[in-house]
Parts: structure tokens; C-alpha cells; sequence
């Protein structure tokens, strides 16, 4: 075979590896929690044609700064909108619609910033796709993404130009993007550390000729690009204040990923993914070596910035994906490195893509349900039955499911949702749901004190913690008030409604007998494990279970399944270690 079609047949097959890993993603279920927070903020906005000063439909408003509150509620009333619209027009298959429409305008901006051989392109945009392929297209921040790839094709347009009348337009569309993009997602902060760090990059190059420094009329027009960027970014909601925010003490949720550093990520959930991101750290790093005779600073502080933001915080992985794209291409297509790199991009690539296809094959034998929300991810059936039955009152929910219960049940108002920045309160609800905040307060415990000042009248949680499958307190605490009944239970969720008599009727039909309430639970138990043998949790749940129906032996058995499946479950591990004791301990003596 000719290098020509050798080099055609890559190139056909590893196009075909990026749409189908990129497919997977765009035809899933919907399963971001934050997403219906945003969809349901899109439909208030255009009702009212107004924004919102304060979080809406919580009956636990955080006690954070104001400025705060209006930049969770403000910041991205564009692309809230063009949400609601969206679903408005054509459902969730419209919604699934304007995910092609957006992965595919990210795509067009890394091919029109492609700087290049294009196998090395290619090779490299099989991991690029890998790893976006983690962050959900229905979400606002992905629209940094596009809008930061727009951003480095205009600023590189700026040295590239050929036409005299393509640098003033280049430079002209900078202000409008960055106007666009900071009514869209509060990302576009990311777009101006990235100018700012561009500027100074190209700045200091006039330092020496041989730093290929612009001409003196592309650097004004890169200069004038760069302080209308500033300016035109300030035409939002929340203005200067959105600095304010940048400024403000954050606090992350060590139980949700995209909060963590990479490694921490890992170590909480060992991903092949991250291996990915790394990978491509690691390429970027080698790649500005090897040019070390020849640095471009620009480059050096793109992938800088990127890198090290991105290292600390895997919500921001996507920039330096994008980055990296723009970068590594050039460096790798240099005529020193390219003859012997491009055919080792393009297999590792392809062979990268095909580890890959297993995660996307998964997605397509469900495309027939790409419309719907995931029912293991919300409690979809526990939200119809709700909704029907006219539960009154405030709820108590479980975090994850606050967007969706908000999109669902409002105007009846979340106890937490993806909005919460308030630290104090996730402490109470963390407290609330393993039940370490049982204390007694004024003759009541805890969470009822709190649940009777908030007017909290009915609960919505699964059996157990999403992560570890111990069952939540919250439970125990509920069965053992005979204020409060179980009205409903399936393997996803269980409500639990306060006798009062807004919601009598609703209790007196629907109650489920105390008594049968964990056998319940653990038939819940066992129809997960029927439908997935290896879902750990279930297995540490159903040995909490059987712990209270006094069953020590079958605890055992499932505690001993779950280490089985998970060598260092800790929990669980702890759990064998005390029954394997009690078991060995002889019976105490007669009269004792």
C-alpha cells in the first residue's frame, strides 16, 4: 500500500473513531443534576422577561453573599433560555438535538484552529473527544468550552491573517464573543485570564526578534482586541462584581468530582479517563521541551495556565483540552518531529478510540431512550407519585436530586439543589441524612426540630448512599417517629410523609405498615443485585438491612459479597471485621 493511502485510510478511520466515541455522549439518557435547575431558571426568565435576585423554588435560601445569589441566578440566562426554548419547541428529543448542534460547533472551532499535519490533528483528537466525552453538552459550561475555542481561533487569526480586511474582523469579533459568552456561563473569566496571558506573551516578545514577535500593526490590533474583550465582557448581569465572586472564599464538595484535583478525583474514583488527561499533560510538557530552542511563549502560557488550572480542578479539564489541541498539533508538526510522529499519533489514537468504543457501545444499545432521564439516576416514578398525590409542604431531598425535583415539583421548593454554595448549610443536610445530628434540642431530635422550622412535611431519598451503600440514618430516624410513614418505596427512592392534615389523605392511602418497611427495603436490595450482580452498594445495603432485621448471618454473606467485588471498601471491610468477632465470641453464661 502507498504512504498516500495509507495515510487516507488513517485518516478515514480515525474520523470514524472520533464520531463514534463522541456519539455515545450526545445519545444517553439525561443524567446531569444540574441541568434542570438550569432548564426550569430558562422557563421562570421567560415567563417574567426578568431575572432573578434570589435562588427560586428553595425553602432553604443560603445565607450567602447577595452578589453571590445573583451570579448563580444571572450568569447564564442566555443559554438558560435558548434551553427553555428548545424544550418548549421539541421536548427532550430538541434538547438531545441542541446537543449535536453544540458538540458540533466545539468540533468546527478545533478544526478551524487546527495548525498542522493531519494525522498528528487526528491522533490527537481521539483522547480530546475521550475526555470531553465526560462533561454532559446539555450543561452551560459547555458552552466555555466553544466560546474558548472561538476565543484562541480569533486571537491566533490576529497573527494568521493573510487579507487586510480578516485582521480588523478577527479582531472586531473578539468584543462580541466575550459580550455573548459572559451571559452565557461565568467561564468566560477563563477567556479573560487567557487574553490577558496571550498580551502579555506576545508582549514580551518584542523583547528579542528571535521570539517572533507581531508586526507593530498586528499587535495593535491584538491590543485593541484584547482591552474591547475587558470592556465588552462588563455588558452582563452582574458587571464588575462578578470579581467580587471570583474572590469569594469557596468551599468544595468532597463528594462530587468535578470540585476535586485530579488526583484526588482518582484516587475517589480511578477513572481510565484521567490516565487520558494526564497523558495529553504529559505530551504538552514533552512537546515545549523538545522546542526549547525555539519557545514560544504564547504556547508556554497557554498551556501553562491550562494545565495547572486544569490539574487542580477537573471541571476546568476541558480548557486545557482545547488548549492542548491548538498546541501540540503545531509542535508535533514541526519538520524535525513530524515524519516520525505522525503515524505514531495515528495509531495510538486508533487504538486508544477502540478501548474507548466499549463506554460509547454501551449508550447506543439505549439510543431508543436517549429522551428520557435516567431512572437509576432520579427518582423519576417517585416524582409522578408526589406530583399526583398533592404531597404538601416543603420536602427534604436528596442532593443530587434537588434540580430535578425543582424542574418537576415546582412550585413546591427543594431542601438543596446544585446551587447550594452555602457551607453551613450542606453541614445540616449531611447531618440530617446520616443521622449524626440526633441530638435533642428543646425535647425533640434534631432533625425534626429542623424539619418543623422549615416546614418540611415529606422526604425524598434513595435506601443508601450513592457511594458507599450505607444506608442512610435519615431512615432509621423516620421508621422510629410514628409521625412520620413510609408512603412509598421502590429501588430507587423512598418517601416518607409527616401525618399532618394537609397530607393525611395522602398518608392514610398510601402508608406502608412499619413492620414491613426494611423488608421492603431489602426486596428493593435484591432487585438491584438481580439487574446488576456488581453494584457493590447494593450488597452493603442489603447487609445494613439485614443487620436491622437481626439477620446477622446474612449481613455477613453480603458484607463478605461486597468485599468480593471491592477488596478496599472500607466500610464493608469494617462491618466483616465486627460480625466475624461477635460470631467468635462465646455465648456470656447463663443468669448473666
Amino acid at each position: 500500500m502507498s504512504t498516500r493511502r495509507l495515510e487516507l485510510l488513517l485518516k478515514t478511520l480515525l474520523l470514524l473513531v472520533v464520531f463514534a466515541v463522541s456519539g455515545g455522549p450526545l445519545v444517553k439518557q439525561f443524567q446531569d443534576p444540574d441541568f434542570f435547575w438550569h432548564l426550569k431558571s430558562g422557563e421562570w426568565i421567560w415567563e417574567h422577561r426578568a431575572l432573578p435576585e434570589e435562588f427560586l423554588f428553595v425553602s432553604t435560601p443560603p445565607a450567602n453573599p447577595a452578589v453571590m445569589q445573583r451570579f448563580t441566578m444571572t450568569s447564564y440566562w442566555m443559554i438558560q433560555v435558548l434551553f427553555h426554548l428548545a424544550h418548549s419547541a421539541g421536548g427532550m428529543g430538541a434538547i438531545v438535538a441542541l446537543r449535536f448542534l453544540l458538540y458540533g460547533l466545539l468540533l468546527l472551532a478545533v478544526f478551524l484552529g487546527k495548525d498542522g499535519d493531519d494525522l498528528v490533528f487526528l491522533g490527537l483528537l481521539v483522547p480530546a473527544v475521550i475526555i470531553l466525552a465526560q462533561y454532559a453538552v446539555e450543561r452551560p459550561q459547555y458552552v466555555s468550552f466553544i466560546f474558548f475555542a472561538c476565543l484562541l481561533v480569533l486571537l491566533n487569526g490576529i497573527r494568521t491573517a493573510n487579507a487586510a480586511a480578516a485582521l480588523p474582523l478577527r479582531a472586531a469579533a473578539v468584543p462580541v464573543l466575550m459580550a455573548v459568552w459572559a451571559n452565557c456561563h461565568g467561564g468566560y473569566i477563563a477567556g479573560l485570564g487567557i487574553m490577558a496571558a496571550w498580551l502579555l506573551a506576545e508582549t514580551l516578545k518584542y523583547l528579542h526578534p528571535l521570539l517572533e514577535p507581531l508586526s507593530p500593526r498586528r499587535y495593535r490590533f491584538l491590543f485593541s482586541a484584547v482591552v474591547a474583550g475587558f470592556l465588552a465582557s462588563l455588558l452582563n448581569p452582574n458587571t464588575y462584581h462578578v470579581f467580587e465572586v471570583v474572590t469569594q472564599p469557596s468551599w468544595g464538595i468532597v463528594t462530587i468530582v468535578e470540585f476535586l484535583p485530579t488526583i484526588a478525583a482518582y484516587r475517589l474514583s480511578p477513572e481510565p479517563w484521567l490516565l487520558v488527561y494526564w497523558t495529553l499533560l504529559g505530551l504538552a510538557v514533552a512537546g515545549l521541551a523538545l522546542s526549547w530552542r525555539r519557545p514560544n511563549l504564547t504556547h508556554i502560557a497557554l498551556v501553562a495556565s491550562t494545565g495547572y488550572a486544569s490539574f487542580t480542578l477537573v471541571r476546568l479539564i476541558p480548557f486545557f483540552v482545547v488548549a492542548s489541541l491548538f498546541v501540540l498539533c503545531r509542535l508535533f508538526s514541526t519538520p524535525r518531529l513530524v515524519g516520525k510522529s505522525r503515524f505514531v499519533f495515528a495509531a495510538a489514537g486508533l487504538a486508544l478510540g477502540v478501548f474507548f468504543l466499549r463506554d460509547a457501545g454501551k449508550t447506543y444499545r439505549n439510543i431508543s431512550r436517549c429522551t428520557e432521564v435516567s431512572e437509576y439516576r432520579f427518582p423519576v416514578e417517585a416524582a409522578n407519585f408526589i406530583r399526583n398525590e398533592g404531597l404538601q409542604g416543603n420536602m427534604f431531598n436528596l442532593y443530587d436530586w434537588g434540580g430535578y425535583l425543582l424542574w418537576r415539583l415546582a412550585p413546591a421548593k427543594t431542601f438543596i439543589d446544585g446551587r447550594n454554595g452555602d457551607r453551613k448549610i450542606y453541614d445540616i443536610y449531611r447531618q440530617i441524612m446520616t443521622g449524626e445530628g440526633d441530638s435533642v434540642a428543646h425535647g425533640l431530635p434534631f432533625w425534626k426540630k429542623y424539619f418543623q422550622h422549615r416546614d418540611i412535611r415529606y422526604t425524598i431519598t434513595p435506601i443508601f448512599d450513592p457511594l458507599t451503600g450505607k444506608l442512610f440514618g435519615l431512615l432509621d430516624d423516620l421508621e422510629a417517629d410514628p409521625a412520620w410513614l413510609p408512603v412509598y418505596v421502590d429501588p430507587t427512592a423512598v418517601v416518607f410523609a409527616e401525618d399532618v392534615p394537609a397530607n393525611r389523605a395522602v398518608v392514610q392511602r398510601n402508608a406502608l405498615p412499619k413492620a414491613q418497611f426494611f423488608q421492603e427495603l431489602l426486596d428493593c436490595c435484591t432487585a438491584i443485585i438481580a439487574v446488576n450482580p456488581s453494584f457493590v452498594q447494593a450488597f452493603v445495603a442489603r447487609g445494613d438491612i439485614l443487620l436491622r432485621l437481626d439477620d446477622r448471618a446474612g449481613a455477613l454473606r453480603s458484607f463478605e459479597e461486597a468485599l468480593r467485588l471491592a477488596p478496599q471498601h472500607a466500610y464493608a471491610r469494617a462491618r466483616v471485621a465486627r460480625l466475624r468477632a461477635q460470631t467468635a465470641q462465646p455465648a456470656p453464661p447463663t443468669g448473666q
